[in-house]
């Protein structure tokens, strides 16, 4: 489906006839689709003007990476020295590491 308001911008035509024809295959009706569509050229950089031309936007954030929270401790590492007097205690049965 071309859509004509995206002519002067390949890219994002071809985006937006991707995600759209995505999206129609899975199931999802036609506006639903459009919706879609329209969500992803947005978030590939475009957006429309005051004018009501769409055009690729200047600058782009990069995404920050947010780093996994876990409940664990961070462990600290043994030296080869405290490694071998863990094992001497194991083999000697003295409970645990």
């Amino acid at each position: 489906m071309p859509i004509p308001v995206l002519d002067h911008l390949p890219r994002a035509n071809r985006i937006w006839e991707s995600v759209y024809d995505g999206a129609r295959a899975e199931g999802y009706s036609e506006r639903r689709s459009a919706m879609a569509a329209w969500g992803a050229v947005k978030k590939q950089g475009y957006s429309k003007g005051p004018d009501g031309i769409w055009r690729a936007s200047k600058a782009k954030k990069p995404t920050k990476r947010v780093k996994k929270r876990t409940n664990k401790k961070p462990t600290k590492k043994r030296t080869p020295a405290q490694e071998r007097a863990a094992l001497r205690a194991w083999q000697r049965g003295a409970g645990s590491i």
